[in-house]
């Protein structure tokens, strides 16, 4: 009866595990895909930042660049000018080895910062093809985060419209969490009631052999009643027959017991009788006696005597 309970209970844990298992996957894809739009957004407005950045570098080197080849031109046409006026120069002739001194460190100077130039000029030509590079990748990334903005809103929308779900998915939770917590209770219980039952069959089990060990000695006891009894009755018979043999020698006792009495009785009266005769023989003793101190009387015989004492005489015809 345990087992399909149980398992019932092992369902609903997995339920609820499962449940709070997809709840975390939602919530995590609702945190990746916030987390994503933004990062996206970020990375969008820092690649734009970027450009704008890198659009007024190449603006503000290409106004440099055509400041210097302005500066250049104008470097140029001073060397490139005619000479002096020739009242300057008819004053200043024995100045002109210094100025073919000038013009040609001016022309050297020149000369380097063409080099310069062209080697910056190559330079801005890298860059500027590093940053056409650059911005083709930033448009094209541009392109993948526009063509990836309908996916991210459908992907947010469609989260926004799983939010009523996981709002019912968390009060079924809430529900499952209960439940869960209940079933937890009755377990407890059931643990309980268990080792409650547990004790009791450990105390009926020790209260089963007490009375088996009890019954045993009744049986045991019964055995020697048993066997008491029946030695019992043969004391009883016993007895009784030395009650009944008894008995007979009472009333045999009593019988002789009577006829003592009547021998008693009897011998009471020969006594009676042999004191009467005593009394009668000193009675007769004493009027011998009497009589021999007094005068001679007649001769009395045996007979007339005995008759006298006892008297009694014999009938005469």
């Amino acid at each position: 009866m345990d087992e399909p309970r149980e398992d019932s209970w092992e369902s609903l844990d997995w339920e609820a595990a499962w449940a709070k298992q997809d709840d975390l996957d939602r919530d995590q894809v609702l945190q990746l895909a916030r987390r994503l739009a933004a990062q996206r957004e970020r990375q969008r407005t820092e690649d734009l930042v970027q450009l704008e950045d890198m659009k007024r570098a190449l603006r503000e080197r290409a106004a440099d660049v055509a400041r210097r080849e302005l500066e250049v031109e104008r470097r140029t046409r001073e060397l490139e000018e005619p000479e002096v006026p020739r009242r300057t120069l008819r004053f200043r002739r024995s100045e002109k080895p210094a100025v073919d001194e000038d013009r040609a460190y001016a022309e050297e100077l020149l000369a380097r910062r063409e080099a310069d130039l062209d080697e910056r000029a190559h330079a801005v030509e890298a860059r500027e093809r590093e940053l056409a590079e650059r911005e083709a990748g930033l448009l094209a990334r541009q392109l993948e985060l526009e063509e990836s903005e309908p996916a991210i809103a459908a992907r947010l929308q469609r989260v926004e419209e799983l939010e009523p779900k996981l709002e019912g998915l968390d009060a079924k939770e809430q529900d499952l969490a209960e439940r869960g917590r209940a079933v937890e209770e009755a377990e407890r219980e059931l643990a309980a009631a268990r080792e409650a039952l547990a004790a009791q069959k450990v105390e009926l089990d020790g209260r089963a052999q007490a009375l088996a060990h009890r019954e045993q000695d009744m049986e045991a006891r019964a055995q020697s009643a048993a066997a008491t009894e029946e030695h019992s009755s043969e004391v009883e018979r016993r007895v009784a027959a030395r009650e009944a043999e008894l008995t007979t020698r009472e009333h045999e006792l009593r019988g002789r017991e009577a006829e003592v009495l009547r021998l008693q009785a009897g011998l009471a009266a020969q006594q009676e009788g042999i004191r009467r005769r005593e009394r009668s023989v000193e009675d007769a003793e004493r009027a011998l006696a009497r009589e021999t101190v007094a005068p001679a009387t007649a001769h009395v015989s045996f007979s007339e005597g005995l008759e006298s004492l006892t008297g009694w005489r014999p009938r005469r015809d």
